[in-house]
């Protein structure tokens, strides 16, 4: 189990929340992410380790800029 916090993040990249989460592996914060809602990115990260970042579905990153 690991500590994983979700920054989610506007259009211009500004954070707006933060979930916390304990989870088995960089695959389940990654699922949990995807699972939350969100309009913009979510920055998932393990302590100082960048995991991913989750976009929502149906967004390239071209049309996230």
């Amino acid at each position: 189990m690991a500590y994983y916090r979700m920054y989610f993040e506007n259009a211009a990249g500004r954070i707006l929340r933060v979930h916390e989460a304990v989870l088995d592996d960089d695959a389940a914060a990654i699922a949990e992410a995807n699972r939350l809602d969100h309009a913009h990115v979510v920055s998932v990260w393990q302590q100082d380790r960048k995991v991913a970042d989750v976009r929502p579905t149906g967004v390239t990153p071209d049309d996230a800029n």
